[in-house]
């Protein structure tokens, strides 16, 4: 891609966006950082089949007071990260208000999602996945994860995932404007699963599911014991 792909975290405010954007920035996690007045954003490269792939990520205030400035930011978005937090179920329900104000400014097919069940450092019961799963079936995400940022878990593998996706349908695009490309570059694949060295195919640790959603639970902290996820 010629111009940065853009991607935008969405959900109500305290999810944990700015957390999860403060991660990727490769910070160590902070119990005093400040909730995100307006917008900011991270720009970060990633790797996908050897090609270098440069991002801006997004960081929306989920605060009602800024839905309006907010929808600026959403135009020209190439991908959506809608994020709640397990703990509070209420902001689960937000997520289709967001949703649906993204909807307003930019074309579901050209927009691809994922959804994160974030913050589940805090269970102590085993968390279901299913009203997740079944959310992202119905509106057309590609896949769910279940992160934590403040153990670090499954944040990267998340949005390496979606960057994959996103260049993917990118390069299906530029192939069909312009069907005079080297055959041989048509049809290589950007996430071939073969290549072992090909960071896009990072693999998400408990409680992911891409694509296929087969996972129904996500193992708390306390049931895990020793399994070394989040």
């Amino acid at each position: 891609m010629e111009s940065p792909m853009k991607i935008i975290l969405l959900g109500a405010s305290g999810v944990g966006k700015s957390q999860i954007l403060n991660r990727l920035n490769g910070n160590e996690y902070s119990a005093t950082l400040a909730s995100t007045i307006g917008v900011e954003f991270l720009g970060k490269t990633f790797v996908v089949q050897d090609a270098k792939i440069k991002v801006q990520i997004w960081d929306t205030a989920g605060q009602e007071r800024f839905a309006s400035m907010m929808s600026t930011y959403y135009r020209r978005s190439h991908g959506v990260v809608l994020v709640h937090d397990v703990s509070q179920p209420s902001t689960f329900l937000a997520m289709e208000k967001w949703r649906l104000k993204l909807q307003d400014h930019v074309d579901s097919e050209d927009c691809k999602m994922i959804i994160l069940a974030n913050k589940i450092d805090l269970l102590d019961t085993d968390y279901d996945m299913q009203k997740t799963n079944k959310y992202a079936s119905e509106h057309g995400a590609i896949g769910t994860f279940a992160t934590s940022a403040m153990t670090n878990c499954n944040i990267e593998v998340a949005f390496q995932n979606l960057v994959t996706a996103i260049a993917k349908k990118e390069k299906k695009k530029k192939t069909k404007e312009n069907p005079t490309m080297d055959q041989e570059k048509q049809q290589s694949d950007l996430s071939d699963p073969s290549d072992p060295s090909d960071p896009s195919d990072m693999q998400p640790r408990s409680g992911v599911v891409l694509t296929l959603i087969n996972s129904k639970t996500y193992r708390s902290a306390k049931n895990r014991r020793s399994r070394g996820c989040c």
